[in-house]
């Protein structure tokens, strides 16, 4: 009778996608072993465990087993092939491993039986493995990136909607039973003078609960208010601008436009415009430099049209005696050429590249340093084992005393393996690292055109934290920049030429 061992795994998501539990997979193991008449000696079960790591326990202790039962064990069983790993080469450590010791790798699922074909489609089945569990992320990122550009909603829905497909299958939101109260939520804290913690007392007397049936925080009143979803448009990281959504809005836009003015303290009903993605600017990111007021935009029509204008919004012309607004598309230019000024030159790039070269090295010597040990260790391992076999060639041991000092080095040889082949995966990529500072420190008037509008001003409160001043006669005032990119400049000039003195104009020196 032919023996062996089961080795199964599963994660929340293998479960969800393969419909295959623990029990299933040891189910189908066991009836494979049944069918070929072999004898299941012992089944070892990982549990909510990810492939992508050599430190699993039961793995180990499968390898350790087998090694140890060489002589008993035949087969090991493995629903399919990525149950074992997700890179080729840590499959391949596994596999030769257990060869060794004459063990044999059986897939329930695959044709891997050893022959030249069978070897030929293992391998390509373990590369396929590899393959599938490195894109997995970008594959579901692009997916919703899609469905996101659709007007759907691939996430968990907000509160006040829940998750639904339309008749075309595409993911979106459809009003629930809470739907009509966080609309009297939104449109009261709009139409009267009802402040936050006030608000907060309302939704607990109309009844607005989370998911788990308890009373909404006073957090999540404010992301509630913030929240463009509940006018009809899609706004995410994933894409470049908002989109219009397939969903049933709960207000219009131009009331969540007077909500979110009114979050910053503004007059009601400053802005009108139809676009949520022309402002990047805006949002209380500059102030006036006569008053230090909110500078925000707005499209007044006039004789000639419409007019698209970033404004004070308290300062009077005829008070201060010029203008309190400027052309948007002017004001985008001077803050370009702000961005543009920062740059770095040639000669910085090449300075630069040195210290991140120098702090690339320190930032990974704890890993490198890691991976010399384990390369030193295997070094003694495979010298050890060497040794043993020199003893039991001058007659110093027998075939016994050497086959269990082998067996044991041989599972700490695998095992060190795996931890090498781990920790090789997950050390940066130096040039890789380079080539993104660079490219962001040298092009960072292009990022930011580049930005859709919630990128854009994430980008720019990046750069100046404390946001910036604009005076409507001399353009911007002198910028103050983050500390951590003043140090940047520090670094790759030798002194810092980002923040000059005090004065009208915008900073001019490149880096």
């Amino acid at each position: 009778m032919r023996n062996a061992v089961i080795y199964t795994r599963v994660s929340t998501d293998d479960q969800a996608r393969n419909n295959m539990s623990l029990q299933g997979q040891r189910d189908a193991c066991e009836a494979f072993a049944a069918a070929k008449s072999i004898a299941v000696n012992e089944v070892f079960v990982e549990a909510g465990e990810s492939a992508k790591t050599a430190e699993r326990t039961k793995l180990i202790e499968m390898i350790n087993f087998c090694t140890k039962n060489k002589d008993t064990i035949d087969y090991v069983i493995v629903w399919k092939v990525d149950r074992l790993a997700r890179r080729a080469g840590d499959h391949h450590v596994i596999k030769s491993t257990l060869k060794k010791y004459g063990i044999t790798l059986l897939s329930v699922t695959e044709p891997i039986e050893d022959t030249v074909t069978g070897r030929l489609m293992e391998t390509i089945l373990a590369g396929f493995a590899q393959f599938d569990n490195e894109v997995r992320a970008e594959r579901s990122a692009n997916g919703m990136k899609a469905r996101l550009q659709e007007g759907g909603w691939p996430f968990v829905a907000p509160i006040g909607y829940m998750n639904f497909r339309d008749v075309l299958g595409r993911p979106t939101l459809k009003k629930d039973a809470q739907s009509n109260n966080v609309r009297k939520l939104l449109l009261k804290y709009l139409n009267s003078p009802t402040n936050l913690r006030e608000l907060h007392e309302y939704s607990k007397q109309i009844g607005i609960t989370t998911r788990n049936g308890k009373y909404i925080s006073y957090q999540n009143i404010i992301l509630m208010l913030k929240n463009p979803i509940y006018a009809g448009i899609i706004s995410s990281g994933l894409l470049d601008v908002a989109v219009p959504g397939l969903h049933e809005p709960l207000i219009n836009e131009d009331e969540h436009l007077d909500i979110l003015n009114k979050l910053q303290g503004k007059k009601k009903a400053i802005s009108r415009s139809k676009s949520l993605v022309s402002w990047p600017l805006r949002g209380g990111f500059i102030e006036c430099f006569d008053c230090s007021g909110v500078i925000t935009g707005s499209s007044p029509r006039g004789n000639g049209g419409i007019y698209h204008q970033y404004h004070c919004t308290k300062c009077r012309a005829s008070v201060v005696g010029h203008k309190v607004s400027v052309p948007r598309e002017r004001l985008h230019r001077e803050f370009v050429d702000i961005l543009r000024s920062m740059n770095l030159s040639h000669e910085s790039v090449q300075k630069l590249e040195q210290s991140i070269k120098s702090q690339y090295k320190t930032a990974t010597y704890e890993a490198r340093k890691d991976i010399r040990r384990l390369n030193s260790e295997l070094e003694k391992l495979e010298k050890k084992r060497e040794k043993i076999i020199d003893l039991l060639i001058d007659g110093q041991l027998d075939v016994k005393e050497k086959e269990d000092a082998c067996r044991t080095i041989d599972s700490q040889i695998t095992q060190i393996k795996l931890d090498l082949s781990e920790k090789n995966s997950s050390t940066l990529d130096e040039e890789t690292l380079l080539d993104f500072s660079l490219s962001f420190l040298t092009k960072l008037d292009k990022i930011w055109e580049s930005c859709g509008v919630e990128d854009a001003q994430r980008f720019q409160q990046v750069l100046f934290p404390k946001g910036l001043k604009y005076d409507f006669v001399k353009g911007f005032r002198t910028p103050e920049f983050n500390h951590y990119i003043s140090k940047i400049g520090t670094t790759a000039e030798g002194i810092s030429n980002l923040v000059g003195p005090a004065g009208l104009e915008p900073a001019t020196n490149r880096l």
